[in-house]
């Protein structure tokens, strides 16, 4: 399966796809990381910038990384805030051509909603 980046943006694949898709992402050159702390997780969650965005980038199985995208978005369609879906990423490999984890792209969050009522775009006050 070749490379397919699934986006929101039209904008967002051109993008993404100056990142290095090839080695897992533990692995990924200092360069193109954001040294931001991070929470606990059971996957691999760099940060990473793509042009003036700074993303989060999950590697997860084939399977759960397209449901996982499709339900963020459902959650931003009904005004439920969570993380800001740009886009799911398949069909990676690595140099040799073996099988790599999908990844979900989030947009990173800059800091926390005040007001509680968020939506990826704007804060209601």
């Amino acid at each position: 399966m070749a490379l397919q980046i699934s986006a929101t943006d039209p904008e967002h694949p051109a993008l993404l796809l100056e990142l290095p898709w090839h080695p897992p992402l533990e692995e990924w050159p200092e360069e193109y990381l954001v040294p931001l702390p991070r929470g606990i997780s059971r996957h691999v969650v760099p940060y990473a910038r793509a042009d003036d965005e700074v993303i989060a980038v999950k590697e997860l199985a084939q399977r759960p990384a397209p449901r996982e995208y499709r339900l963020l978005r459902d959650l931003d369609r009904i005004g439920v805030p969570a993380v800001d879906p740009l886009a799911v990423v398949t069909g990676r490999t690595d140099t040799v051509g073996e099988p790599l984890e999908s990844v979900l792209v989030t947009r990173h969050l800059g800091g926390r909603c005040r007001t509680g009522r968020c939506s990826r775009r704007r804060c209601a006050r």
